[in-house]
């Protein structure tokens, strides 16, 4: 777009369900957006750490809604790697 890239978050194109003042998708939300602090830089690179950890394990976190995405970043998320990619943890 206009001589420059842009990244788009097609999960923001529908809403599965209304949510007030959502701007941002629950499948890569950090916790502290699901606690109604404002977005920062760290925000986003949690987001991109997300998308390169389903990326290394080739699998994909699941939730049903809303409640569930909260529940697995602020509390159940564990990162999971097999035993080559291990390095990458830290």
């Amino acid at each position: 777009y206009e001589n420059s890239c842009r990244l788009i978050d097609f999960e923001q194109s529908y809403q599965l369900q209304p949510i007030q003042n959502l701007t941002a998708t629950p499948h890569y939300m950090a916790p502290e957006l699901f606690h109604g602090k404002p977005k920062t830089i760290q925000t986003d690179l949690y987001a991109f750490g997300i998308i390169v950890y389903e990326w290394l394990s080739q699998s994909k976190l699941t939730a049903k809604n809303y409640h569930e995405w909260a529940i697995l970043h602020c509390q159940k998320l564990e990162i999971k790697l097999p035993d080559e990619l291990r390095c990458f943890l830290p």
